[in-house]
């Protein structure tokens, strides 16, 4: 996994969103997750988990771990992110916490008790989502 540490950032994708001026990719990123494929890639999980962090800041609620460069995309083009996406922000997270269908979290269950840090980080989301 591509992530940094056990917060919800994507450092490659972030670079994607630098180079952008709306919020395309970030929802191309929870449009991937919310595709109806049985199963959802722990790639494209880490990616959704970065972009709803992503439209949390845009919300005013942003992680203390969001890397520098984000926090200044964030600041040079804040805007309220439609209820549309947000609605779909989280209902990715919940996805991707599905053990069911989710490889990510299959990973991080795997891993014994860090699972319950991911999920505290989760929830944590969903909040500053709310």
């Amino acid at each position: 996994m591509r992530t940094g540490g056990e917060g919800n950032f994507e450092l490659d994708w972030g670079g994607d969103l630098i180079e952008a001026d709306d919020v395309t990719p970030i929802t191309r990123a929870i449009t991937a997750v919310l595709q109806d494929d049985a199963d959802l890639d722990a790639d494209v999980g880490c990616i959704g988990l970065a972009a709803a962090e992503v439209v949390a800041a845009l919300r005013g609620h942003p992680s203390d771990d969001l890397p520098q460069e984000v926090t200044g995309w964030v600041t040079a083009n804040w805007d309220v992110p439609p209820e549309a996406l947000v609605t779909d922000c989280r209902a990715a997270v919940a996805r991707i916490r599905d053990p069911q269908v989710s490889e990510l979290c299959e990973l991080w269950e795997e891993g014994g008790d860090p699972a319950t840090e991911w999920h505290a980080i989760l929830d944590d989301l969903v909040g500053r989502l709310a």
